[in-house]
This record gives C-alpha cells, structure tokens and sequence, in this order.
C-alpha cells in the first residue's frame, strides 16, 4: 500500500510528503513484548536519514501516541545489483547518523577508519586499542544486518588494526574516553498527538530487525 494511503490522516510538510511519495508499507508489526512498533516500508532509493527519523516522530506523535510504544521504521530495498562500494558511499551520511544515534563515539569511530571495497566486502582500518576493537565489532555486526536487511545485498566486513606509537595512544585513548562520557544526541520532539484507525498486525515475540548488542536501544532507528 502507498505510505500516503496507508496513513491518510497524518500531517506533514512539504518536503517530507515528497520524501515518501514512492514509498509503500509492506506491514505494521506490534510487537507488545519490547513495546515497538515497526512500519515496514519498501522503496527503489533509500532515504535520508533526516527524513526517517522525522517520520518516526510524527508517527509516533500523531498514529502511535501510546507513551509505552516506540515507533521504528523498519526500510527495505533492492539494491542487490549495485556494488558495496556503491551502496556505501551514497549512504554513508545516513549510515553515520543513524550510528550517531546511537552514540557519538560509533560515528567519530568509522568517520576516522580508512575504508576500502571489494566485491562482496569492506575493509575497515582503524588504530588499535581496546576501545576502537571493541565498538568496531559491534559497527561490523550492525553494518552486516543493515546492507542484508536493509539494501538486499549480503557483505562481510573485515577488520584491520593498526599500531600507534605511545604518545599518539595516550591521546586518542584519551579522547575516546571523552567520546563514551559525551551526551548522547536527543531524540526529536513529537508532533501533536492525531486519532488514526488503520489496522495493525500483531507480533508478541518477533523482532523485525535485531540491534546488535552494546548499542544503545533506539527510542525514536532500522
């Protein structure tokens, strides 16, 4: 169904509107265990993360006005015939702001690793210490789980260490310490609550998409 039809009563702006135009909803699953709500929407090209998570907002301030439900949008596309290189780089920006939802240092982490491509895989090269091992491990999981669900395109990712002398380790160990202790970035407001009465289906066990463990759970996210 076209997102537009499938949520009729929802109030948008312009730019917005236009973002999801050739977007349809494939499902809407409840599920009332981890209290989300997830939209699954399928398109040719994916979108802006802005507009995702402007979506979720309104979502979830106007149809899902529940305060003990999380609204996620859930995005699928068939990106099966581009390259991962490809893939990557014109979603980069989104990548890294979702991650930045999750935690400033996710995102400084892969925005400073040295990147490369082959076919089937991407090679990411970091300094090494036990930090950078760490949250590189669970960006490598996330990014597996995101171009399999998300782009239809199945990719490992490898992962390179590289040795820094002492005084370089002091100060980056340093700073990633800062990084952990940052606040995290705040979730949008919500916009003014609207009635809806589209029909939902029901998963109580379910997970549409599972965040790898160590990041922090979305509440907005997918």
């Amino acid at each position: 169904m076209d997102f537009h039809e499938a949520f009729n009563n929802l109030v948008i702006n312009e730019e917005l509107e236009r973002a999801f135009n050739e977007i349809s909803v494939e499902k809407v699953v409840v599920s009332k265990a981890r209290g989300e709500i997830t939209v699954i929407i399928k398109g040719l090209s994916p979108l802006k993360r802005s507009h995702i998570v402007s979506m979720q907002s309104a979502l979830k301030g106007q149809i899902f006005t529940s305060k003990e439900q999380t609204v996620i949008i859930e995005e699928r596309y068939d990106l099966s015939d581009f390259s991962v290189k490809n893939i990557f780089e014109k979603n980069k920006s989104s990548i890294l702001d979702e991650l930045n939802e999750q935690g400033r240092i996710y995102y400084n982490i892969l925005n400073k690793s040295n990147i490369d491509f082959d076919d089937t895989a991407i090679y990411i090269e970091n300094e090494d210490n036990f930090i950078i091992r760490e949250k590189l491990k669970e960006i490598s999981e996330w990014l597996e789980l995101i171009f399999l669900k998300r782009y239809n395109k199945e990719v490992s990712i490898h992962l390179k260490y590289r040795e820094i002398n002492e005084k370089e380790k002091e100060e980056k160990d340093s700073f990633t310490i800062e990084e952990i202790l940052a606040t995290r970035p705040q979730a949008e407001l919500a916009s003014k609550p609207k009635a809806n009465n589209k029909p939902v289906s029901e998963d109580k066990g379910k997970k549409a998409f599972s965040t790898p463990s160590g990041f922090k759970k979305k509440s907005i996210p997918s």
